[in-house]
């Protein structure tokens, strides 16, 4: 009997995907159909998490066993679990169980199933300009192909550039400051919780240094409570 239990823990440990949890190198996980992130790891006991606005998380391994790897980040104070037995994610705050289910794992290894992507967002944020958002009040929707470029180069989101750049226009009605302030590669990226404008002075200064990057002075919340983002501009 108690090989028989063995033998089944194995077979259970590898049934969903045909590894456990001591070969994992990569995640991908959804919320219902909607991607949600892939962890990755990339080097000894550190892993990179990509979520689906393409802000990327850095998490540590703490430990694995048979059906889980456990990670955590310091900076947070945040605990994450993969588990390919449930296939949940699920995470939790230091001294707590990992209990907020995050996504489920649909993928391992090199089974990537995250649909391409046909059409960048740069290129969909050039699409979105020429010839439909004027370049001053009043002005002309005919734009110069550097311009809609310079705009355009390395946007994560064409809705939010192009949105911003409208903002701008209405504000200050100058087409090379709108440019200047929507381009660039700019990603939000969680902080845990943020209480306040003086909190996140704190947090998202700390968060761009951590990732190389310039906090814009942009933060929300996400979830009451438990987790905001800071935008950050590379």
């Amino acid at each position: 009997m108690a090989i028989l239990l063995s033998w089944s823990s194995n077979t259970w440990a590898k049934g969903k995907f045909g590894i456990d949890a001591y070969s994992l190198t990569k995640a991908v996980c959804y919320q219902g159909s909607t991607y949600k992130s892939t962890f990755q790891r990339v080097g000894n006991k550190r892993w990179q998490e990509i979520n689906e606005r393409g802000s990327r998380i850095n998490w540590q391994e703490q430990n694995r066993d048979e059906w889980s790897v456990y990670l955590n980040d310091p900076s947070r104070k945040m605990n994450l679990q993969l588990d390919l037995h449930t296939t949940k994610v699920s995470w939790g705050y230091y001294n707590q169980g990992t209990n907020n289910e995050l996504c489920r794992i649909k993928s391992t290894n090199n089974q990537d199933r995250r649909p391409a992507q046909t059409q960048s967002q740069e290129q969909l944020c050039e699409s979105m300009i020429q010839g439909k958002v004027a370049w001053a009040r009043g002005g002309s929707r005919s734009w110069s192909p550097t311009n809609v470029k310079n705009l355009c180069k390395n946007s994560p989101n064409a809705a939010n550039t192009v949105q911003c750049f409208k903002s701008e226009i209405n504000k200050h009605n100058n087409w090379q400051q709108g440019i200047q302030n929507c381009s660039g590669n700019k990603r939000a990226i969680e902080a845990g919780p943020i209480w306040n404008q003086n909190d996140a002075n704190n947090k998202c200064k700390q968060l761009a240094s951590r990732n190389g990057g310039t906090w814009t002075g942009k933060w929300w919340t996400t979830i009451q409570g438990k987790m905001s983002v800071c935008e950050i501009k590379f």
